[in-house]
């Protein structure tokens, strides 16, 4: 498919959709062993995590997951197999013995499943069926519901483009939304209690919804970026737990949904996704995937909403603030702010890129950094805040 590493963006696309497609299988297929699933979970250590938490999870999909899409990269780009990275490393343990087991991808079946039976021990017939799973070649997904229209979408591109890989390289949040993936909560979509909560009000102009996390979610990332500049230029998202009709957990022909977009060349594309100079602000959520705000609260008619979402932690940290602003002297009232504290940093971009969302904020705690947002000036909010060390992203804009 390559000359010297030359590669259409077509192709290297169409194979991240379906690297994706199966990873969300994978997900799901481990997800479905309800009593097993308790022994296929371990605890990180701080220095292992790489985050700001103490203690932080991973379980045996993140790790097939990543290794899957190494595997299947470097299987379809003999020279580029090596320039995928991730955030788990490729060892598990066994719960039962507690082996440290070295989970590569080999070549044949019968190789693969004897690897798998040291994590998973007494449960051959998994072992096996996640042995068929990773080893199966990515045409096998090509008609797929959640997959089929983006390949279609994807082969009328209009791009000619072709990509030296030797400048690029793959990065891989194989399960982000780990603790919801965990905890196995599906959302109930049917109901009208679930999809039309109340607002917390924290001052006049800023209020908070709390969205439970579910396997919503979610997400498997899988991101392209530029050695040089460090910056993405491609990007899948799949949502493998969305309830496309009245899915089973476990069905994988009926759930889920994915989304890609490029920067290559200057061009935003993407099959689906809202593109960058459409309104942001909106006065509801048009989703239910982020559980519609009620249509009948006295706070949420009239008055233009400004949607910031941020983790729950974070809010913690801003509501003191927060509860301080004062409304302007002037008659220019600012939209109202409408803070949505959700879990999944991938999940919460991806409401963000949908326009569900206009700002994702984190708070990164050992950035030193103090920011003044004149947020009166922006009409973000009433009042200026002080905030240290803030990340704004707000379509494609990035304050840092």
């Amino acid at each position: 498919m390559t000359c010297d590493n030359l590669t259409p963006v077509t192709i290297l696309l169409e194979t991240l959709v379906l690297c994706s497609e199966k990873a969300a299988d994978i997900a799901r297929l481990i997800r479905t062993q309800y009593a097993l699933f308790p022994t296929l979970i371990q605890h990180k250590s701080h220095k292992e995590s790489g985050t700001d938490f103490a203690a932080d999870v991973m379980t045996l999909a993140d790790v097939l997951i990543q290794q899957s899409i190494r595997h299947d990269i470097g299987k379809e780009f003999p020279s580029f197999g090596g320039s995928v990275y991730g955030e788990e490393n490729s060892v598990f343990r066994a719960a039962q013995s507690g082996e440290n087991v070295q989970l590569t991808i080999p070549q044949t079946l019968d190789e693969l499943q004897s690897i798998l039976s040291h994590v998973l021990e007494d449960q051959q017939s998994l072992a096996g069926a996640l042995a068929e799973l990773i080893l199966s070649p990515l045409s096998h997904f090509r008609l797929r519901s959640a997959v089929l229209e983006h390949l279609v979408s994807i082969s009328q591109l209009d791009v000619s483009a072709q990509l030296d890989l030797t400048k690029f390289a793959v990065w891989v949040d194989p399960i982000d939304g780990t603790a919801e993936y965990v905890k196995g909560n599906k959302c109930d979509v049917s109901s009208e209690e679930t999809r039309a909560p109340s607002l917390d009000v924290v001052s006049p102009h800023v209020f908070r919804y709390r969205i439970s996390g579910t396997l919503d979610n979610v997400t498997v990332l899988i991101g392209l970026f530029d050695r040089t500049s460090r910056l993405p230029v491609l990007g899948v998202i799949n949502q493998p737990f969305f309830p496309r009709v009245a899915a089973s957990l476990g069905d994988s022909q009926s759930s889920g949904r994915l989304f890609w977009g490029s920067t290559l060349g200057g061009s935003y594309l993407s099959s689906n996704c809202l593109p960058s100079s459409a309104p942001s602000i909106t006065k509801c959520f048009p989703d239910w995937s982020l559980q519609k705000l009620s249509s009948s609260s006295d706070s949420m008619t009239d008055v233009g909403k400004l949607r910031v979402a941020c983790s729950s932690s974070d809010f913690d940290c801003l509501e003191r603030i927060l509860k301080d602003c004062t409304p302007p002297v002037d008659d220019d009232l600012p939209p109202e702010l409408v803070f949505v504290s959700c879990a999944g940093a991938g999940f919460k971009l991806l409401c963000l890129i949908l326009c569900q969302l206009d700002i994702y904020l984190l708070l990164k705690k050992p950035r030193c950094q103090v920011i003044l947002l004149d947020l009166r000036r922006h009409q973000f909010l009433p009042n200026r805040i002080l905030i240290s060390g803030i990340h704004v992203h707000r379509m494609r804009f990035f304050v840092h």
